[in-house]
């Protein structure tokens, strides 16, 4: 946020350059600082005339500079902004682009917004020496905190420390806080103060937190609770092979828990043996307690088994994972 907070003090004295970069994972604050270039650089009505985005994955390079060099209409200044623009991402270059980098339209400003860069590129490299370049990094939890009361101060709403907190833990990047906050304020509205349980109930968790309860549903044998949670994760779009990967993980750890009490080597430092945080130790031991050491190993298999299914086309992954639990608790043990 400091880095957007430099970016307004420059355009406020009038230091425009005329190419802008707006990279990195914080979208958020991509998003603040283009519509920062807008506020600073057309009033209202040159919008109309003066404004243009592009898309850097359909317009072509020749168009992109086409509309920079085109003379603004009735203003000083005109604002071309190219989204998506994927290719700094790439070792290869653009000529015509770099070519427009050494010789930019000072009545133009050209304004590029993507995640990732190369900065070993030669396209970012003409860029860096032709205007600036600004990375924006995910938000440190401090600055979240605070950016959380700044944005109910400015709603006009009330919160509570602990729902800042539940809120910020459930969001750690800005742009999904953001989008949070907004559904949050609206539903409880200006009467009385956003709550921890209205956090909990109105917000999404974090697909992490929705892994681990599955996870959790899996090492307390509740079928339907682990079940529907596959389902939902799969069918939203997360990895399958990555859930798979991490259900291994899971049983390698309860494997390891029950070994470790089996041996007598003493829970109190379980958490350091796993590399794992003590209450996290202490699921574990009650988990595992719902196994017998050979079911554990067999889990193993088991997923051993459902990953091979997949990649030799005898089913898909929601089958083979759902095949997997339901042979899970089958059976003593």
């Amino acid at each position: 946020m400091d880095r957007l907070a430099a970016l307004e003090q420059r355009l406020a004295k009038g230091d425009i350059a005329p190419v802008y970069l707006f990279y990195g994972a914080e979208e958020y604050l991509r998003e603040r600082a283009l519509a920062l270039l807008r506020e600073k650089l057309l009033s209202p009505p040159a919008l109309t005339w003066n404004y243009r985005v592009l898309f850097g994955d359909e317009a072509a390079p020749e168009a992109i500079v086409q509309w920079a060099t085109t003379p603004p209409v009735g203003a000083p200044r005109r604002l071309v902004v190219v989204r998506q623009a994927v290719f700094f991402g790439t070792r290869s270059g653009i000529s015509v682009l770099e070519e427009y980098f050494t010789r930019p339209v000072r009545s133009a400003c050209l304004a590029f917004d993507t995640a990732t860069v190369d900065r070993e590129g030669p396209l970012f490299k003409a860029l860096q020496a032709a205007g600036e370049a600004v990375e924006f990094t995910p938000v440190k939890k401090p600055l979240l905190y605070r950016w959380v009361l700044q944005a109910a101060r400015e709603a006009g709403r009330q919160i509570t420390e602990e729902a800042v907190r539940e809120l910020v833990n459930r969001h750690e990047r800005l742009t999904d806080l953001a989008a949070e906050f907004a559904k949050l304020a609206d539903f409880v509205g200006p009467d009385r103060s956003i709550t921890a349980r209205d956090v909990r109930e109105v917000t999404a968790p974090r697909t992490e937190d929705r892994i681990f309860a599955v996870l959790d549903a899996v090492g307390e044998k509740k079928y339907a609770q682990a079940v529907a949670g596959l389902r939902y994760l799969v069918g939203g779009g997360e990895n399958p092979q990555a859930v798979l990967g991490l259900l291994a993980r899971h049983f390698r750890l309860l494997i390891l828990a029950k070994e470790s009490v089996v041996a007598g080597r003493g829970r109190e430092n379980l958490a350091g043996q796993l590399g794992v945080a003590p209450f996290v130790a202490r699921k574990l031991l009650l988990q595992a307690g719902n196994f017998s050491m050979s079911r554990l190993k067999g889990a193993l298999a088991g997923l051993l088994a459902a990953e091979v299914a997949v990649k030799t086309g005898a089913c898909d992954y929601q089958t083979a994972l759902e095949t997997f639990l339901a042979g899970l608790w089958a059976g003593p043990g």
